[in-house]
């Protein structure tokens, strides 16, 4: 899915995102992503806040549901 607002990362899912544009921050992070970043998790324990800090922010997520 491609974002430029502010998105909740489940608990208890996994995902990827890649920063295509801009700046972003995760709730538990106090390091910014910027463009050309990317992270992934594995069954996060507690649901976080994935927000653009810059205008003008676009990123690409990836949800990986339970099954």
């Amino acid at each position: 899915m491609r974002t430029d607002h502010e998105r909740l990362l489940p608990a208890g899912h996994s995902g990827v995102l890649y920063i295509l544009a801009g700046m972003w921050g995760l709730e538990e992070d106090d390091k910014p992503l910027a463009t050309r970043d990317g992270c992934w998790w594995h069954r996060l324990p507690s649901a976080l806040w994935l927000r653009p800090l810059t205008a003008g922010s676009l990123a690409l997520w990836a949800d990986i549901a339970p099954v």
